[in-house]
């Protein structure tokens, strides 16, 4: 055991020496080895290399490298003071003004969603619509805050807002056989199923098309287009699928098991939808990478219990195992804490 920790010890060591420039990966090698506890095998090594970084990167002028971001400045920051080393107030000085500028950032990339709501004219075509644009920038937003991703954030801001529609349509505003024709509509791609529909019906459908094009135009230069636009078009047949199955409950009274409350609710979630997204507009739209993703989406199970007008999973708990209401609350935090660690 003894040959095979040193064996390793002469590994870490290796990397700590590398002469590689990039300073942001050292830091956070320091930072792993820290929070592993380990750091006392390479005191000096460490020692040695904030030292030197220290010499390289502040002076009596402040920082003057341009890899800084807010996350280098932080782990830089805390690693100087740990081991004592004077922090020039410029750091402080420019992780205030990278924040005030992120912000203003953000701001505009909220402005422009907000816009797109506001150009559809959705309030006057689906009166029941909820307008949550700021609201629901949040989600995209938690995913990936970094500002190479605001094409990202943009798009999944609109496709969240239009699933929220969906979702109320499915819910509260259509019939069993207008939301027939919408489901059909959507998995095969032909408006003409609802031609004789309301306004918002339509409106649903062309805001979904608008939006699936703009993320083929987006990803074109993957050259994975057609792929792409095949991995959305099946996310979105399973997404719809889910929400007339569970409208069919709701409308014929059933309240079905827990099993089969569970399949619904990891369709009807909108994961698949935002992994491809993910994939699509980032620097991950490859051909193995988008099959890999079509295939292997993990069920997550999102059970949305404030929902009166259905059967909860905790109701189809209870009549599928003869469990009481706290019994069944139990036995679902179970196994969303199982599912969660996938």
């Amino acid at each position: 055991m003894k040959q095979e920790v040193q064996m390793h010890k002469k590994k870490v060591k290796m990397y700590l020496s590398s002469n590689d420039n990039n300073i942001l990966q050292k830091l956070c090698l320091i930072d792993s080895i820290q929070h592993l506890s380990i750091s006392y095998h390479f005191e000096h090594e460490i020692d040695e290399i904030l030292a030197q970084i220290h010499n390289d990167f502040t002076n009596n002028n402040g920082l003057v490298t341009k890899e800084c971001d807010l996350h280098f400045i932080a782990l830089l920051f805390r690693l100087f003071r740990q081991k004592g080393y004077f922090i020039s107030s410029v750091l402080l000085k420019f992780a205030k003004l990278d924040f005030n500028m992120l912000q203003k950032w953000y701001q505009k990339e909220v402005d422009s969603v907000i816009k797109w709501w506001e150009k559809l004219k959705f309030s006057k075509m689906v009166p029941y619509a909820r307008e949550r644009m700021a609201e629901l920038y949040f989600w995209p937003f938690a995913m990936n805050s970094e500002p190479k991703y605001t094409t990202f954030r943009r798009v999944v801001a609109k496709m969240v807002q239009w699933m929220t529609i969906f979702d109320d349509t499915y819910d509260v505003y259509g019939t069993i056989e207008e939301l027939e024709l919408l489901t059909q509509t959507i998995q095969r791609w032909d408006i003409s199923y609802i031609a004789s529909l309301p306004e918002c019906f339509k409106a649903i459908f062309n805001v979904i098309v608008e939006l699936v094009d703009e993320i083929i135009e987006l990803s074109a230069g993957s050259g994975e287009s057609d792929l792409v636009l095949q991995c959305l078009k099946q996310a979105l047949s399973h997404y719809v699928q889910g929400y007339i199955d569970e409208a069919r409950w709701c409308h014929e009274g059933y309240i079905p098991t827990y099993d089969e409350r569970k399949v619904i609710g990891a369709a009807t979630t909108p994961y698949q939808m935002l992994t491809i997204m993910f994939i699509a507009l980032g620097e991950f739209a490859t051909k193995e990478t988008l099959h890999w993703i079509s295939n292997n989406i993990p069920l997550i199970l999102q059970f949305e219990q404030q929902r009166e007008h259905g059967a909860s999973a905790v109701e189809c708990c209870m009549k599928q195992y003869g469990f009481s209401q706290e019994e069944a609350y139990e036995f679902i935090k179970k196994i969303s804490i199982i599912v969660g660690r996938i």
